[in-house]
């Protein structure tokens, strides 16, 4: 998108005219406003002088200025068309500041629709961030939600690496069934989901496991019950399933 607006430093103009008249400051703003406009100006003088309106009794006037004053504030560029260096360098900035805005106005759009279509916490947000595509159609809402869905995939992918990972190290589940190693992956999303946590070392992941192990009583149908019941209350860790039974109730207190 063009930009709409022209900087002009006051310093720079006053400096960059100084000694110059009234028609010549014109003439010079208009050549400077077209740059911004079309990136350059043209190097015939007929288009200058089209460019800054000037009358056929100002013209020799105008071919006048333009050799001894105007044209040594622009220089040639590869296109043969003039261009004005400080011009060219705020244009460049302006470029850079609206493609960055343009960015981050599509990554907040992503990110609404992100959070409104899929479970997401700091992390999956933080990756999706990194991660996310600014190339795609956002008005595609299918396309936008197939991106989504690639990326989020990929997310879990990198999680299950690091639990693999983990495990090749030495982490012990103790029960080594594909029920158990479910029901281990899923209380590691429900963790990462839940507080934004992940075991950083399989030491820190295999502290947990044996204390699972000893609360379940070297069995795992009850180390199972003990994840399922955490993941239920919204707990941070496990505890013996007679836990609860144990409580004493509170003494009812008798009005008089």
């Amino acid at each position: 998108m063009k930009d709409p607006a022209a900087l002009v430093y006051i310093d720079k103009w006053i400096s960059a005219t100084k000694g110059m008249k009234g028609a010549e400051k014109g003439w010079y703003f208009d050549l400077i406003l077209h740059q911004f406009d079309k990136g350059s100006i043209p190097s015939d003088l007929d288009e200058l002088a089209s460019i800054c309106a000037v009358r056929p009794s100002e013209y020799k006037l105008f071919e006048q200025v333009f050799e001894q004053v105007l044209k040594q504030k622009f220089e040639l560029n590869d296109e043969q068309r003039y261009e004005n260096g400080f011009a060219k360098e705020i244009i460049q900035r302006r470029q850079k500041f609206v493609e960055k805005r343009s960015s981050a106005g599509k990554i907040s759009y992503i990110m609404r629709y992100a959070r409104k279509n899929f479970k997401l916490n700091k992390k999956k947000e933080l990756f999706l961030k990194e991660k996310i595509d600014l190339t795609i159609d956002l008005k595609n809402e299918q396309v936008l939600k197939h991106m989504l869905e690639q990326k989020l995939e990929l997310y879990i992918n990198v999680d299950e690496d690091v639990n693999k990972d983990n495990i090749k190290k030495g982490v012990n589940l103790f029960f080594n069934t594909e029920t158990f190693k479910s029901k281990w992956k899923d209380w590691r999303e429900y963790k990462n989901d839940e507080f934004e946590f992940k075991y950083k070392s399989k030491q820190s992941e295999q502290a947990t496991l044996t204390e699972l192990y000893n609360l379940s009583g070297e069995k795992e149908s009850i180390a199972v019950k003990i994840i399922d019941r955490s993941m239920a209350k919204g707990w941070k860790g496990f505890f013996k399933l007679n836990d609860e039974n144990n409580k004493q109730p509170k003494p009812k207190v008798k009005l008089r």
